[in-house]
């Protein structure tokens, strides 16, 4: 793989860990020191479908943490080349935004939109503009995964639950913007609440 620099350490990239070790000793103690793992939920089964796209499969995880005295929604998305070929896989930043539903099978309308969320808070002068920048590229090998700092977003619950959303399980999609294309990632089921339980 010729993009180490991109990647993060996170429980998506284990087995690059494994890998590196095998490849260079260094390396792969670097690596493992650099971790800081998070812990995320496990999605329902029904919900973890999969996703792929030319030898790229992705994979989605959510989870609920406690940040100072704040309670996050992040989210994190990894590629996995299961193709033969050498795969190249190009984006921007932020090339990630989730929406929430509160089904299983995802069906419109979402619950939560952070895109549309994101615009709002724009146009009422409460957030910067995201502007893409371009180039962000990396190819990956047989095997090989990518998890950068880009393929995750948080989200505070209380900007997610406003004045609106009811207490409840919520089921994340994340939309990847990967070598110009939006790829829907099914990325866990947490439960939300104003309060912390």
């Amino acid at each position: 793989m010729r993009a180490t620099s991109f990647l993060t350490c996170s429980p998506l990239v284990l087995p690059l860990i494994a890998r590196s070790a095998q490849n260079g000793l260094a390396l792969g103690l670097l690596l493992i020191v650099a971790c800081s793992p998070t812990r995320y939920s496990t999605p329902e089964s029904e919900y973890r479908r999969p996703t792929s796209l030319q030898g790229l499969r992705f994979r989605g995880e959510s989870a609920v943490t406690q940040r100072n005295l704040a309670r996050i929604l992040e989210t994190r998305v990894a590629v996995y080349n299961t193709g033969e070929a050498i795969r190249p896989v190009m984006y921007g930043k932020p090339p990630i935004e989730i929406m929430l539903y509160r089904s299983a099978s995802a069906r419109p309308p979402a619950a939560w939109d952070e895109g549309v969320a994101r615009r709002q808070r724009y146009q009422r002068g409460e957030a910067m503009k995201f502007y893409e920048s371009i180039g962000l590229r990396a190819d990956l090998a047989k095997g090989d995964s990518l998890s950068p700092p880009q393929f995750s977003v948080t989200n505070p619950v209380t900007a997610i639950m406003g004045d609106s959303l009811p207490d409840g399980h919520y089921y994340v999609v994340a939309t990847l913007n990967l070598n110009s294309k939006d790829i829907p990632v099914p990325a866990g089921a947490v439960f939300l609440s104003r309060t912390a339980r």
